[in-house]
């Protein structure tokens, strides 16, 4: 399946950002589980760092989006 590769890699990074306290992870019970993923209190603290890195990206990329 091509999009195997892809998919392994996301879920290693959002184990990644789990450890690092970045992310939560909510395992709900059912058919299929239900997996989700939200913001912890740290990752909120990275919401003004990377809209200020967007818009540094924005000012200087050659092809506005």
């Amino acid at each position: 399946h091509s999009h195997g590769l892809p998919l392994r890699r996301g879920a290693q990074r959002l184990r990644e950002l789990e450890e690092a306290g970045v992310v939560s992870r909510t395992v709900e019970d059912g058919l299929p589980v239900k997996v989700s993923y939200g913001l912890t209190e740290k990752g909120e603290s990275l919401k003004p760092a990377i809209q200020s890195l967007r818009q540094w990206a924005c000012h200087w990329q050659e092809d506005p989006l």
